[in-house]
């Protein structure tokens, strides 16, 4: 009773085998030596029956052929585990060993799905700022981790246990990064260096610090950063020009220019005083070299020119002067008043314009057309006009 052919027999075989071996016993105690031999013999051959019944051998048999038809169909395990686990199953002496056996390598399979899909949700997160920008030592844990992982995922041995542990290290590694931490503080710091640009308004301001929040990765924070430097220039150039530009507007060049190209060149002037001013314009590096293109195309088409007169010679010499040392950004403002002055009186007399050429003309429908083509600029100038 206690072979592996009676112990994984069925019940009923069981049942019978006992039943003939407890008749035979029976006997034996009720007669002892003075048993009827044909009695006896007749007990013997029906437990003899009753044992060739038994079909423990072959249950066992089976159901180890089963689980390990199964094993080969776990498709997560290795082939250095599904070998383990046959193994186990080969050497179970009972059908509760074999199922054991099979129930521990389910199980395996289970934790291997689980260590596969991490693996992989682990491995995107290598490209991601969490994992690049994360400090050496935390890239480094992950790293080993992750190898740890591939390692037993690629074929080596490795029971439930360890197979837990390594999902549970690759998970702490994983939450450890402290890349996104980094990364923000960079943006932080980016957006402290946009808020000392001195000579960007607010508008200008705002859209830096947008590209910086929207950056996914340090270099495009890097980039953000030295577009709104380069535009910082761009406006202290911006600066400079509508100093130049208040100088320009007393001299002969301008007060005696035609109406139409004073009138471009104020209208570009306006627009780039908008910009500058803290409340300003939300215009970008192109924005501004279109400006300044646009103020050097319409001061250099002021045509204003001295208009002699006997009553005026005597200053005309003075005044040219005065109009070269202004364009040289040089000049002196309150001399070039003084010329303005001398200038509007004489002009009351005489014809403000000392050339009208159609050159002029084209030279101010370029200026306009630049002027409509910054964003959102001219548009917003034409509603200020029309109030």
């Amino acid at each position: 009773k206690a072979s592996v052919n009676y112990t994984n027999a069925d019940e009923e075989a069981q049942k019978a085998y006992d039943a003939a071996v407890e008749a035979a016993n029976a006997i034996v105690a009720k007669e002892g030596a003075n048993a009827d031999s044909a009695t006896v013999q007749a007990a013997l051959e029906q437990v003899k029956a009753a044992k060739v019944t038994l079909d423990g051998d072959s249950n066992l048999a089976n159901a180890k052929q089963a689980a390990q038809d199964a094993i080969d169909k776990l498709n997560n395990l290795n082939e250095a585990q599904k070998a383990a686990a046959k193994a186990a199953i080969e050497q179970a002496s009972s059908l509760a060993e074999v199922s054991t056996a099979s129930d521990k390598a389910t199980n395996l399979d289970s934790s291997m799905g689980d260590l596969k899909k991490a693996s992989i949700d682990s491995e995107s997160i290598k490209n991601n700022v969490e994992y690049v920008n994360a400090s050496a030592d935390k890239q480094k844990a992950f790293d080993d981790a992750m190898k740890a992982a591939s390692d037993v995922l690629n074929g080596k041995q490795a029971d439930y246990k360890t197979v837990l542990d390594l999902i549970i290290s690759l998970s702490n590694a994983k939450d450890n990064l402290d890349g996104a931490k980094k990364f923000n503080n960079s943006k932080q710091v980016a957006k402290v260096v946009i808020d000392n640009l001195a000579n960007l308004n607010d508008a200008q301001k705002v859209t830096a610090k947008k590209e910086i929040d929207s950056a996914t990765q340090e270099n495009a924070i890097t980039t953000a950063v030295n577009k709104a430097k380069n535009l910082d220039d761009l406006m202290i150039k911006l600066h400079a020009a509508i100093e130049v530009a208040a100088q320009t507007r007393v001299t002969v060049r301008y007060l005696n220019a035609s109406p139409e190209l004073r009138e471009a060149y104020d209208k570009v002037v306006k627009l780039s005083k908008e910009v500058v001013t803290k409340n300003g314009n939300d215009a970008n590096a192109n924005d501004i070299q279109l400006l300044l293109q646009a103020l050097e195309t319409a001061q250099n088409a002021l045509n204003g020119k001295e208009i002699v007169t006997p009553d005026s010679s005597q200053n005309n010499q003075t005044d040219s002067n005065s109009d070269s040392k202004l364009e040289n950004k040089t000049a002196n403002p309150s001399k070039a008043t003084a010329t303005a002055k001398n200038k509007v009186s004489t002009s009351e007399k005489l014809p403000q314009t000392g050339d009208t050429s159609d050159n002029n003309v084209s030279i101010i429908g370029a200026t306009l057309a630049s002027i409509a083509g910054l964003f959102g600029l001219g548009s917003l100038y034409k509603k200020k006009e029309d109030k």
